[in-house]
């Protein structure tokens, strides 16, 4: 037969464990989201900024880009990336 203090250390041990998963799990996700709900309003902006340079005059798109403000798409950088698609209507 185990002792009492036995088994009260064994639940206070797994009530811990059970306690600390749940908690972690819960902060990971719902940091995750968060991250996540960011980095695609940062895209977001990022895609609506270059919209706004992008024209379309006789059939064929005009892009008013300086890379003065949008420092990621330049030519020295040259990180960032976006596709534009465009179709006759």
């Amino acid at each position: 037969m185990k002792s009492i203090r036995a088994r009260l250390t064994l639940w206070l041990v797994s009530a811990f464990a059970i306690l600390f998963t749940g908690v972690n799990g819960l902060v990971y996700f719902s940091s995750r989201q968060f991250l996540y709900h960011e980095f695609d309003g940062a895209l977001k902006a990022k895609a609506m900024a270059i919209n706004t340079l992008i024209k379309q005059v006789d059939g064929k798109l005009l892009v008013d880009f300086s890379d003065k403000f949008l420092t990621g798409f330049g030519e020295k950088a040259g990180t960032e990336f976006f596709e534009v698609l465009w179709s006759h209507l």
